[in-house]
């Protein structure tokens, strides 16, 4: 049967299919359908409106560290000035419902200054996961879980980060650029600015002896592997994007690709990022070729090799004559008799 183009989710003998260049995928979770809903109405989900939202429910020091950073990223900005609830009004973060034409704040308002307990009420299911597996692959050996605002969370997955990646030398032109921040910081500013915050899989940052691999639950726009030459932006929050981008912690939309795709094989050399979106998830992986673990970083050291510094230098107990054990006979030949 065909099914023409439209802006409405059909079915077909009661299944709900989503159809791509690789072919028609079934969608069976309610989260997926959702997602397709959305996509066709155009709908995002941190526009919507929370009745309940108010400005007790935010924190005033992010609102402090949100000017500090508008001014850091350009200076005597015009929204510096601005009174909170002024700036949660240029923003984008105070909206009117279009069922109730109430106005009220957003679901972003909630993710970019709301307090600890006010994420766990708009977005109960989010969190930041980052995850070190050099050594134990099945479990971790380092662990660091978000489950705070997106301007507190953008430190903390760049702390993992800089914790435990290197970190090599490297000249632009006359001045030094630190390669590791230019690319880790593009895709921790993407975990962030694109996911789908009524998702309940975690967002997650894992690195391996020879790759980082991040996963990201969000909205799809296309399915398969995405060429970064014929790649096309699509952002998935465009309020928490625009804010971001003010605040110098994120550029334009698909500048994230374009980086990380110029500087990855300076950083690893011969290296080439894969980006991939599936049904539900963005996954990015980034291969380290030829990468040493982080030159500070005691977790990337094998078990034995801690152990062994840790003992390192200390000096052996002596051992008393008569606790010497006494050195082993040799082999008695066969045929030789006993006495």
């Amino acid at each position: 049967m065909q099914v023409p183009a439209s802006s409405q989710v059909h079915r077909t003998g009661g299944e709900v299919f989503l159809r791509s260049e690789d072919g028609d995928y079934r969608l069976k979770d309610p989260y997926q359908i959702a997602g397709l809903v959305n996509c066709k109405l155009s709908f995002y989900t941190e526009q919507r409106v929370l009745p309940w939202l108010g400005m007790g429910d935010l924190r005033p020091d992010l609102f402090e560290q949100a000017r500090a950073l508008l001014n850091a990223q350009r200076r005597n900005h015009p929204w510096v000035k601005l009174s909170d609830e002024e700036l949660l009004q240029i923003g984008g973060f105070i909206r009117k419902d279009p069922l109730t034409n109430e106005i009220g704040y957003t679901v972003a308002a909630a993710l970019m200054f709301g307090t600890d307990a006010t994420l766990q009420q708009a977005a109960p299911a989010m969190v930041f996961d980052g995850l070190l597996r050099r050594n134990n692959v099945d479990r971790y050996d380092d662990r660091v879980m978000l489950y705070t605002n997106l301007i507190e969370a953008f430190d903390g997955l760049m702390a993992f980060c800089e914790k435990h990646l290197n970190d090599p030398f490297y000249l632009e032109g006359t001045e030094r650029l630190s390669l590791r921040d230019r690319i880790f910081r593009e895709l921790v500013s993407n975990l962030i600015a694109h996911r789908e915050y009524t998702s309940a899989a975690p967002a997650t940052i894992t690195i391996f002896r020879d790759k980082v691999v991040f996963r990201n639950p969000h909205v799809p726009h296309l399915r398969g592997r995405l060429d970064p030459k014929r790649f096309t932006p699509f952002p998935k929050n465009p309020t928490l994007c625009r804010f971001m981008l003010q605040r110098g912690r994120y550029e334009e939309a698909g500048s994230g690709v374009y980086n990380v795709t110029k500087y990855l094989p300076i950083y690893s050399p011969g290296a080439a990022p894969v980006f991939e979106e599936f049904a539900d998830v963005l996954e990015t992986t980034i291969p380290l070729l030829n990468a040493e673990p982080n030159a500070g970083d005691e977790s990337a050291l094998p078990v034995q090799a801690q152990v062994g510094a840790q003992v390192a230098g200390e000096v052996a107990p002596e051992v008393a004559p008569e606790d010497q054990a006494a050195p082993a006979a040799p082999p008695r030949p066969e045929g030789t008799p006993r006495r």
